[in-house]
């Protein structure tokens, strides 16, 4: 006996879901994309919101700003630091197969668009991935497109009759009206939001890519070379204007450039693979997905206001000096000598001196930097052991490297700023092991990336101090003494 038929309601449902990923028997069409991903979500939610729970994290809401920030952007729901660490093994047992049923969904959707399923690989890149879902969810199915036929030739418009004939000529008015375009989202961003997150890092050069190949097709078709071209020009001429107006420096443009090319690099290829999958020469659809992005990233990281991440970073040095020795030296730290390394070349705040000021409870120590004094009041005095200290003003971290007299971006205050710096002196064979350690925090996103930097940084500027200090202790205890004098305070 033959079983009975499905109804074609239940098959649509069952067969246009995550399994779509194993047969290419039903189309993943938009609308069904959508409802999928937004159901995903939803179940997600949810048992992170147990887990939350559980985890002791009553605040877990999806009204609360953070929770929606930690969905759009971070790996781990969790905004807790402590709790994401405590219970990461409960979170990726919940995120990985919510992850794995995404990428389904996305392979289904990009087969559907008739697209390579190596561009899944976006759906994984935060931020990237809603952009990319905009794109997914505009697209049409390749059937769709086969029997509609390739686009008929358009009437020459405005932008047609603005952008040079000549490939060359075309691809730099591309990449000045792009690099433009970018340059407003940048001084919007920095200058009136004070914001330095996703929107600007990621989206605004991956939207940059994708504007700029999207005006070259509208006179070329557009190659992987040329792609790779115009992305990469509009990327500079961004760059040179921020430059050229005494906006940013040489330093941090550089520290920028990495992701910067990749992004938009990456955008103009999406553009040309959607071009080439859908059978059109330009696709107004893609620009004005590029035009809303950043901004909207932008308005939606400033109303969510994310949490900055905190950095430990710590260097150990083993000293041939008993404590007694080294604590009046790392308490009260002669000028040091002037310093040669690169960090110092290009601008950043390079330490000069410290010295303590007042008695018990009240004493505060100061750090001169070459960009201002840092004020530390003393937290825990315990000599010659210990010594925390909590950084009340953490002066400029740098000064911008530029042609011109000066300039002051806004990431240079209030953006990076130290909490807390402690020394430890422990006594080991032979001497003391002296460690320094800092914690710091910054607002500049992706996080991981710019701590890449600024722990570099860090971890300098104590290993000069401390190798300082290691060497006037040492010379010390080699320095003879009058007769009768005890080195012991």
């Amino acid at each position: 006996m033959k079983p009975s038929p499905a109804s074609p309601w239940t098959a649509r449902f069952l067969g246009s879901g995550p399994g779509r990923f194993f047969s290419d028997r039903r189309p993943l069409g938009r609308r069904t994309f959508l409802a999928w991903c937004i159901a995903l979500v939803l179940v997600r939610y949810n048992v992170d919101r147990a887990v939350a729970w559980q985890a002791g994290s009553q605040g877990w809401s999806i009204f609360d700003a953070r929770t929606i920030y930690a969905y759009l952007f971070e790996a781990w729901p969790l905004t807790d630091p402590e709790l994401a660490g405590a219970y990461w093994p409960r979170l990726a047992a919940v995120a990985l197969p919510t992850l794995a049923l995404g990428l389904m969904l996305t392979l289904g959707r990009i087969r559907d668009a008739g697209l390579h399923p190596v561009w899944s690989v976006l759906s994984l890149v935060p931020g990237v991935k809603l952009v990319f879902f905009a794109i997914l969810a505009s697209i049409p199915s390749k059937d769709a497109v086969a029997v509609a036929g390739t686009d008929a030739p358009r009437p020459t418009g405005k932008l047609d009759r603005w952008l040079p004939r000549s490939r060359w000529g075309c691809a730099f008015a591309a990449a000045l009206a792009s690099g433009g375009l970018a340059l407003i989202s940048i001084l919007a961003s920095t200058q009136l939001l004070r914001t330095y997150g996703w929107g600007l890092f990621i989206i605004t050069p991956y939207a940059l890519g994708m504007i700029s190949a999207s005006l070259y097709a509208y006179r070329h078709p557009l190659g992987r070379k040329d792609a790779a071209l115009v992305a990469s020009m509009s990327v500079s001429v961004a760059g040179a204007l921020l430059f050229g107006l005494a906006m940013e420096g040489a330093v941090c443009l550089a520290m920028a450039a990495p992701f910067a090319y990749i992004l938009a690099i990456l955008g103009a290829a999406t553009v040309r693979v959607v071009l080439a999958a859908t059978g059109r020469r330009r696709d107004d659809r893609m620009m004005c997905i590029a035009l809303l992005a950043a901004p909207l990233m932008t308005a939606g990281e400033v109303v969510l206001g994310p949490v900055p991440y905190r950095f430990t970073v710590s260097t150990a040095v083993h000293v041939a000096a008993p404590p007694e020795i080294v604590w009046p030296l790392i308490v009260d730290v002669p000028e040091l000598p002037p310093a040669h390394d690169l960090w110092s070349r290009i601008g950043i705040a390079t330490f000069r001196r410290a010295w303590t000021k007042g008695e018990g409870e009240g004493r505060v120590r100061y750090c001169e930097f070459d960009t201002g004094i840092a004020r530390e009041p003393v937290v825990r005095w315990e000599p010659p052991h210990r010594l925390d200290l909590r950084v009340e003003y953490t002066p400029p971290a740098m000064e911008e490297w530029t042609f011109y007299r000066h300039i002051h971006p806004e990431h240079l205050d209030g953006f990076y700023q130290v909490d807390a710096a402690s020394f430890e002196l422990d006594p080991v064979a032979g001497g003391t092991l002296l460690r320094g350690t800092t914690v710091y925090r910054h607002g500049l996103y992706p996080a991981w990336y710019w701590a890449w930097w600024s722990d570099r940084i860090v971890r300098d500027l104590q290993r000069r101090v401390l190798a300082e200090t290691k060497l006037r202790a040492e010379a010390a205890v080699a320095r003879p003494l009058p007769r009768g004098q005890d080195r012991v305070p």
